[in-house]
């Protein structure tokens, strides 16, 4: 009989909550500890901690502790600041020899990154023998494997659009509000927060497509938009007055030479309901691919528990089963094996073999 993966939980945050509760229902792996930022957490057992029946694994929100624990890999879903504050924990972990799997914002960093934390992250994995990759569904598979997939079907692509829309009502109110949702135009420019995350991911796609196309844009813009609700929302306690800001899109473009009309464009619309994304925008859990070629393509994905019911949640009622994280946590699981059977060093994101090329020679 084979044995089970074992895997410590490093950020039982929202990503890491949907983990815990997943690993405890896949026989093919085991949790065997899970690293708390908060003392308040530190020995609780785990399943008491996500609200399912205990696991017999304490969590600890001592460092030494955590490292100390025998496993086959990590999963890094400490929350993300739009800072790369996780910088120095990841090399530390990797350093100790704790293979790692995160789906922050570190998939293509040998071009988005600066050269020096990339050297810094190959000699933490060349002194602890271990492997580092970054995957999730954006970047990777929606973009770097659905999205190339897709470009299979044509014989030409002039322009590819990958577009996140997504309805972010499960998060707290107070997170809308130190966003800038809620708030005029001026006063949201000068929140950082939602700009900055949704750019680091971003720029990863932009960036697997320049690798994976083996070309190099002549330049790249950056937008953002604010749209205004149309009428007064309310979620919770945030209540958002019809002409504040009720969503903050982020749009970057890739230019090719000599060229007027963008090659790829990434773009995400971060909206505090589906009521409250912009006009004209497909109310999806998800994303719309749309290839410009020939011939053309249109794909729509979405997610959600249920379409029966249109239920969002896996516990209905319980924000933090949200769909979408539970699909995040399933490509992270995904990799573990092929982490393990790695060489040590960065696992760039996996790919698809098949897809459109400038020139097929070149496949």
């Amino acid at each position: 009989m084979k044995k089970p993966m074992r895997v410590v939980v490093w950020g039982p945050g929202g990503l890491g909550t949907v983990a815990i509760r997943e690993m405890a229902m896949l026989p093919e792996f085991q949790l065997v500890g899970v690293r708390a930022y908060s003392d308040a957490k530190h020995g609780v057992d785990a399943g008491t901690l996500v609200d399912i029946a205990p696991l017999g694994v304490k969590v600890t929100s001592n460092v030494q502790e955590a490292l100390a624990i025998e496993c086959d890999v990590v999963l890094y879903t400490a929350r993300d600041l739009s800072t790369f504050h996780t910088d120095d924990e990841i090399v530390q972990l990797l350093e100790a020899g704790k293979n790692l799997v995160t789906a922050l914002p570190y998939h293509y960093m040998h071009v988005t990154r600066p050269p020096e934390y990339v050297a810094r992250v190959e000699a933490a994995c060349k002194k602890g023998n271990s492997v580092f990759h970054a995957t999730g569904v954006n970047p990777d598979l929606v973009g770097e494997r659905l999205l190339l997939s897709l470009t299979g079907l044509s014989n030409d692509v002039r322009h590819v659009k990958m577009q996140e829309n997504w309805d972010c009502s499960f998060l707290e109110p107070e997170t809308f509000k130190v966003c800038g949702y809620g708030e005029s135009v001026e006063v949201a420019k000068q929140s950082p927060v939602v700009r900055a995350i949704s750019g680091n991911f971003v720029k990863q796609g932009l960036a697997a497509w320049a690798e994976t196309m083996g070309i190099t844009y002549d330049r790249v813009t950056v937008e953002n938009d604010y749209p205004l609700a149309a009428k007064d929302l309310s979620h919770g306690s945030l209540f958002v007055a019809k002409g504040t800001v009720c969503c903050i899109t982020t749009r970057m473009c890739g230019y090719l030479k000599d060229q007027d009309k963008p090659f790829m464009t990434v773009e995400v619309n971060w909206a505090i309901t589906h009521e409250s994304l912009p006009p004209g925008v497909e109310k999806v859990q998800g994303w719309v691919l749309t290839i410009e070629g020939r011939p053309s393509i249109r794909t729509v994905i979405d997610i959600k528990s249920d379409f029966a019911t249109g239920e969002r949640f896996i516990i209905p009622g319980d924000k933090r089963s949200e769909s979408g994280y539970h699909a995040v946590v399933a490509t992270l699981l995904k990799a573990v094996p092929k982490v393990m059977k790695a060489p040590p060093g960065i696992l760039k994101p996996l790919g698809t073999p098949i897809h459109w090329l400038p020139d097929l020679r070149n496949l």
